[in-house]
């Protein structure tokens, strides 16, 4: 009994040294700062790392789109965070829209936003996920619409006056000490006392401009939270002003935020390239600044917007880690039930439904962040980025992560993991030797114990328009689809004979594999190797429990036929044609190229070469159109769709076939531009609105388009005003004026007769002095090749012989957020000059040798 009455006295002990270890830790909070300025969990003095999203949901664009589609955003919310528990992450940011918060004085508002703010934060503390707030967002709720009339203290007073005027510092303060106060209903706490609420960021992307009053606002700032009794951390955003650094740390901050936008924002359109190069490094001038060092550093946003490709996220992640950042979160993660629109942020797209690829390049992004053993070795790599275990493909599309117990890819793989006993977590989307799958979704398979896993198949999404066009809901850009397929799975504990069984809600589908085949369809189930499942449904794995299934329902039935083939070729050259044809029950049954000769379209006695395609998938179709028929001219051709009624029916234009019965008329076709083999091509020219074009300049530059009413032709005059052109040499560019194209399709049309290119000629002529230029031509994998080059006013034309290229430097355009970035990337794995690995052409107007350059006029770029 005595022994009993010790060992229970002992229990109690132990039980309130927890308690007062937890009630501390929660006043404390998870993490401290150390003087180096890392972020240390406070239990074990480890370093933490945070890789997340922003989500807007409760708020402006998004708040209001999900009420219009009818759905409930607690819902909304439920699916959302299950999603991002199922890609691995750890971190939530998000700038509150004070505007739909508070009052003109700073009051805050108890409502609906704030209310599904409460909720979000529970339900993503639920999954493990960890908050960071910004309370403070200076602008309306439009975005992209209008903004509405609010009564927030940021509708009332101008951002620029907002660090400045009395009444908006107090309104500030006033809001700033009841937010952190404010108790969230769902989980009893106040946001102070959340232990799982890391931090706070005072304001979004501020726009400070004097320095001692924007150390007076920051003081003013961080003195009302600490005044309301919150001890947590206190960021301030800096990459808007970074000439006031030092100011904004004055004021007293623990920490730093930074954005990166690597390749720009709002291209309106996917851009395309290797954009590798662009996230090479995060480099930070300031960085050893002894005011600098101890200080936190957290990214409240990046991106690689615009990019639809799964390659980005691992580098990035690799960047940051480099750069000394520990909490990162991407901007933003679409709410799933409006993702296929994307009209939230037309210039960003993340969504594990719509986005299957890129999400799984998160997960893996994630992994190599918070995983110690994921860091970049400069001096022994021997290709940018190589990481043991890690994969980085952009000529693949690729990102692949293989440890012992984790196998995640984006696409296609062969790469075998070294011990497929030991694996625990496989995601991906395609085939590998693990899993053999041509779905358009993702798939997760998670090991629950010895031969038992579960399996989680996506519904697949068919991209059907490039999602970073101009957005609006009225037309989707990614369709969802509920398919059957063959899967096969290879793990040794399962065998070949297991057993499938369905477990969330409503599926109870049942199946015993075949050599480790099966059919399958969107849904969660338990493989089991002995017999089927029927232990408890709702099991906790991790962040999850295995019956749980969030996915949207299958898009409406609307047909797509969506055609792709090059705009040129050179003659003799095969042509690649592809179709990707989305109809409610496929009813296709074969589809027939029908190429025709130059300015014909197949009347009288002419017999067409019919082309079968072949098809791939489960939407796409493929056809060569053989090097015989491709001549010097334009070849004309249509894809015949013959449905499994008999009925044909003739594209473009979906006109009723077939196209040899007399009353058949169609005056569309598609068509080719053939080249004759080693023509000159053009690789820029002024006429042409080319959504790839970029332009730099400085402020000493004035473009204007010059038209002849005689030929028609067209040149871009660019005047440089000599006296402001020293003055205007406000940054480390050393560029006065640069173009940008990338031609990487252009290039792959000479492919075959790339031999034959010898030069480049530069349509182009100096005003009144002779203006100095570099041309560059930029491989696929970064490296540039550059020759100098004098334009002059006494004849036109400038040549470039293709042998007189030398090692160069690739300008990074489009300019990355925030601005100190480098403008310059120079590759350490140098490649010999191959005309067919050349993607990009950067002709470039540089600040040496053109003090005294008044201008130029430009008509194009020729390969010849």
């Amino acid at each position: 009994m005595k022994i009993l009455y010790l060992r229970l006295s002992l229990l109690s002990v132990l039980l309130l040294i927890a308690s007062l270890s937890i009630d501390a830790q929660t006043r404390t909070g998870l993490i401290r700062i150390d003087k180096n300025g890392r972020m240390l969990w406070t239990n074990n003095n480890k370093e933490a790392y945070f890789w997340g999203v922003n989500y807007t949901t409760p708020f402006a664009h998004a708040f209001r789109q999900i009420e219009r589609m009818g759905y409930d955003h607690r819902k909304v919310i439920d699916m959302d965070t299950y999603h991002l528990a199922r890609l691995g992450i750890n971190a939530y940011r998000v700038h509150v829209w004070d505007c739909e918060i508070s009052d003109g004085d700073g009051n805050l508002i108890a409502n609906e936003h704030l209310d599904l703010l409460d909720y979000l934060i529970f339900k993503l503390e639920e999954r493990g996920i960890y908050v960071f707030l910004t309370p403070i967002a200076y602008w309306g709720n439009g975005y992209p619409e209008p903004n509405e009339q609010l009564p927030g203290f940021s509708m009332k007073y101008n951002k620029s006056n907002v660090y400045l005027e009395p009444q908006a510092i107090a309104a500030q303060e006033r809001y700033l000490k009841q937010f952190v106060s404010h108790v969230n209903k769902y989980t009893g706490l106040s946001y102070s006392e959340d232990p799982m609420l890391i931090g706070f960021e005072i304001c979004n992307e501020p726009g400070h401009s004097k320095p001692a009053e924007t150390t007076f606002f920051v003081k003013r700032m961080i003195k009302a939270v600490r005044s309301a009794g919150c001890k947590k951390p206190v960021f301030y955003n800096i990459t808007q002003n970074i000439s006031l650094l030092e100011d904004f740390i004055k004021g007293g901050t623990d920490g730093v935020t930074f954005q990166w936008y690597p390749a720009g924002l709002v291209a309106g359109h996917e851009i395309k390239g290797n954009y590798l190069p662009y996230v090479d490094i995060y480099d930070m001038p300031f960085r050893n600044e002894k005011y600098f060092k101890p200080q936190a550093r957290l990214v409240y946003e990046f991106d690689a917007a615009d990019v639809g490709r799964s390659y980005m996220y691992p580098p990035i992640a690799l960047s940051f880690k480099e750069a000394g950042m520990q909490w990162v979160t991407m901007f933003s993660y679409d709410p799933a039930v409006m993702a296929s629109i994307n009209t939230e942020y037309q210039t960003h797209f993340l969504n594990l439904l719509c986005s299957p690829q890129k999400a799984v390049g998160f997960k893996i992004a994630g992994e190599v962040f918070r995983n110690p053993q994921f860091r970049r070795d400069r001096e022994n790599e021997t290709k940018p980025f190589e990481t043991k275990g890690l994969k980085i493909s952009y000529s693949e599309d690729l990102s692949e992560l293989v440890t012992g117990e984790l196998y995640y890819h984006t696409g296609n793989t062969e790469t075998d993991p070294p011990d497929r006993s030991s694996l625990r977590s496989v995601a991906g989307y395609g085939s590998s030797p693990i899993v053999s799958y041509k779905g358009y979704g993702a798939y997760f398979l998670d090991r629950i114990g010895e031969g038992v896993w579960r399996l989680e198949v996506m519904p697949d999404a068919v991209w059907v328009r490039d999602p970073f066009s101009r957005a609006t809901p009225r037309i989707e850009n990614v369709l969802i689809k509920w398919n059957k397929y063959e899967m096969s799975i290879n793990l040794p504990d399962l065998g070949s004979s297991f057993y499938v069984k369905g477990i969330n809600n409503g599926n109870s589908y049942s199946v015993r594999a075949e050599n480790g085949r099966f059919e399958i369809t969107p849904g969660a189930y338990v493989l089991s190797s002995e017999s089927p499942y029927n232990g408890p449904s709702d099991l906790k794995m991790g962040a999850i429990r295995i019956n749980e299934y969030h996915a949207l329902p299958e898009s409406e039935n609307k047909f797509y036929f969506i055609h792709k083939a090059p705009r040129q070729v050179s003659e003799n050259q095969s042509i690649e044609v592809t179709v990707r044809v989305v109809s409610p029950p496929l009813p296709i049954r074969q589809l027939v190229i029908q190429p025709f000769m130059t300015g014909f379209r197949g009347r009288g006695g002419y017999r067409p070469v019919l082309i079968p395609m072949k098809k791939t998938d489960n939407y796409d179709y493929k056809a060569v159109i053989p090097d015989s028929l491709v001549r010097a001219g334009i070849l004309y051709y249509s894809v015949n769709a013959e449905l499994e009624n008999g009925e044909v029916y003739v594209y473009p234009g979906g006109v009723k076939g077939p196209s040899n019965s007399w009353d058949y008329y169609n005056p569309e076709t598609y068509s080719v531009r053939v080249l004759p083999a080693g023509s000159e091509i053009q690789i820029f020219h002024a006429e042409e609105n080319n959504e790839n074009v970029i332009y730099f300049n400085t402020p000493a530059v004035r473009t204007n388009t010059l038209v002849s009413g005689v030929t028609g032709g067209t040149r871009m005059k660019i005047s440089i005003n000599a006296e402001n052109n020293s003055a205007s040499r406000t940054n480390s560019s050393g560029i006065i004026y640069l173009i940008h194209n990338y031609i990487g399709e252009t290039i792959k049309s000479i492919s075959g007769y790339a031999e034959k290119y010898s030069e480049i000629y530069i349509d182009a002529k100096a005003s009144d002095k002779p203006v100095r230029f570099v041309v560059s031509l930029i491989s696929k994998d970064g490296n540039a090749y550059s020759a100098p080059g004098l334009l002059s006013p006494d004849r036109n034309g400038a040549v470039i012989d293709l042998k007189s290229l030398e090692d160069g430097m690739l300008f990074l355009l489009p300019r990355p957020y925030p601005v100190f970035l480098p403008f310059w990337y120079t590759s350490k794995f140098k490649k010999p000059f191959s005309l067919q690995d050349i993607e990009r052409v950067q002709f470039m107007i540089p600040e040496d040798g053109n003090e005294n350059a008044t201008g130029f006029e430009i008509s194009s770029i020729i390969l010849r």
